[in-house]
């Protein structure tokens, strides 16, 4: 068996049941971004692929408005997983 203690619970991501795209993901993709800290995050949009690990899927695409829900998921995970989490995310400037 493997020393040290065990590994958080994971908690499934809040993923919307549609995803709404308020900028196209190309236009998203190529615009011009800030890094800025999650905290100040909600309510801004994307401007690259959120992937988080783990899961490791995408829990936003560049276009989506980053809603309360999931950065708040962002932050409980950054506590658990702390290497594992980015504090920072690119967003759409302006």
């Amino acid at each position: 068996a493997l020393g040290g203690p065990p590994l958080p619970p994971f908690a499934a991501p809040p993923l919307p049941p549609l995803a709404h795209l308020e900028m196209g993901i190309g236009s998203a993709w190529r615009a011009s971004a800030d890094a800025i800290p999650l905290e100040r995050a909600v309510g801004r949009i994307a401007a690259e692929p959120l992937c988080p690990y783990p899961p490791g899927i995408p829990l936003l695409v560049p276009g989506e408005r980053l809603d309360q829900a999931r950065v708040a998921w962002l932050h409980e995970q950054r506590r658990l997983w702390p290497d594992q989490i980015a504090d920072t995310v690119r967003v759409v400037a302006g």
